[in-house]
């Protein structure tokens, strides 16, 4: 579960911005609560739920970016050069954030513990790391990573030995847990799993017929549950598309087809495999006659929804955190709010799984499907993007908050210039 993530120095983001999904003390009722108890923070709810909106170029995008970048470091510097460069992009409106590092900060709940992990770095190095840990409620200091070197504790013991080998680009997070060995990768597995598997991370539109699907490798049978290909040949079914199944084909690859992949592609002949998948979607006629169309011969909203479809399976199946940045793309505004109420339901989501998406369509602000303190607000000021919770304009219990968003009311909004408006008659 994610309690609160923030982020300083990255793309248009220049001073520290933070999201939460801890709960406000308003009275808009029980639904898209976590009732969690964790030690430390007692009298607190968590949201399933939060709503990223603001007009184009606000930094929706950045903010939830920033989120996927973390990830990845975490994920995937390991095992780098050490003089491979890191995913180093600071605000570049002014002088100084150019030299400075991007920070990040995330607090969630591992395996029933709570955790606080930041981390700083520049294009070349890590320049700060801190991992901390509430078990019982009091704060534990794992370890920390300066300007000094590092510190390790008690809970986790850093060998010097070991340390000779944590290249100046690699999270120690990262290292600790790849080094199987070592007495304090059990401690850390935990925090590394979360990344990997408690935070879901899904680019906006259809990953398109050119790249094999996540949801195409759970219906192969490659990953995933027999709950996560029900869930995935459900929803497809139900966002009424006229399809009646999903499957996945083979074909053979000649010699002189493989050939011509790899000399587009620029590699071996042996890495091209014997056999194509694809992902096919069966259409049932009026008259009972079946039709197999592959995802080039499908719309876009077809293929979101089936892009959709596995990464939310997994999300309610394992109670992850799953992110979005453009929820809405291609997506019908009934398809958006029914897959919002997912998350929403505990019914739906028992595992207490978490959604934080962007989007532009405002329907779900009108369906009565989100709480006041469910929906953030993004915008710029003096070029610089600014995160804010709505409930700092204090909308009232009730209020028509679709209507009052379009309006400017909440700010975040476009300035449409007077040149885009109708003229209007006799002018």
């Amino acid at each position: 579960m994610l309690i609160r993530f923030g982020v300083e120095n990255y793309g248009s983001i220049r001073d520290y911005q933070e999201i939460s999904f801890v709960a406000s003390r308003l009275k808009d009722g029980d639904g898209g609560l976590i009732e969690r108890s964790l030690p430390g923070l007692s009298g607190l709810s968590y949201l399933r739920c939060l709503a990223v909106y603001g007009p184009n170029a606000a930094g929706k995008s950045t903010l939830l970016g920033a989120i996927r970048n973390l990830r990845e470091l975490i994920l995937g510097s390991y095992g780098k050069g050490p003089s491979a460069p890191l995913p180093h992009a600071p605000f570049a409106l002014d002088r100084d954030s150019p030299k400075r590092p991007t920070r990040y900060l995330v607090e969630f709940v591992a395996r029933g513990v709570r955790y606080r992990y930041e981390l700083s770095h520049t294009a070349y190095a890590i320049t700060g790391e801190d991992l901390r840990a509430y078990p019982k409620g009091k704060e534990q200091l794992w370890f920390r990573r300066g300007p000094r070197g590092v510190q390790g504790s008690t809970h986790v013991s850093v060998p010097k030995a070991a340390l000779q080998l944590l290249n100046d680009n690699v999270p120690l997070l990262s290292f600790l847990a790849n080094y199987q060995n070592l007495r304090s990768h059990d401690a850390i597995a935990p925090v590394h799993e979360w990344f990997r598997d408690g935070l879901v991370y899904l680019n906006r539109g259809p990953s398109g017929s050119n790249d094999f699907p996540f949801s195409g490798e759970i219906i192969d049978g490659n990953r995933g549950s027999d709950f996560a290909r029900s869930f995935i040949r459900e929803m497809v079914r139900s966002a009424d598309l006229g399809i009646s199944d999903v499957s996945v084909e083979r074909r053979e690859i000649g010699e002189d087809d493989r050939v011509a992949i790899a000399r587009s592609a620029s590699i071996p002949v042996d890495m091209v495999p014997d056999t194509m998948k694809s992902v096919v979607f069966g259409h049932r006629g009026p008259r009972g006659d079946m039709a197999t169309f592959d995802m080039g011969r499908e719309s876009d909203g077809t293929n979101r929804i089936f892009d959709l479809s596995g990464f939310v399976a997994v999300a309610l199946e394992g109670g992850a955190t799953m992110v979005v940045d453009e929820l809405d793309a291609s997506l019908h505004p009934t398809l958006l709010s029914a897959l919002i109420r997912s998350f929403q339901d505990p019914d739906s989501n028992p595992n207490d799984a978490q959604l934080l998406f962007s989007a532009h369509n405002t329907r779900p602000l009108s369906d009565d499907l989100l709480r006041r303190d469910q929906v953030w607000l993004v915008d710029k000021r003096d070029g610089s993007t600014e995160v804010v919770p709505l409930t700092d304009y204090g909308p009232r219990k009730g209020e028509a908050l679709e209507q009052g968003y379009l309006a400017g009311r909440y700010s975040a909004v476009p300035v449409v210039p007077r040149r885009f408006a109708p003229a209007r008659e006799g002018k």
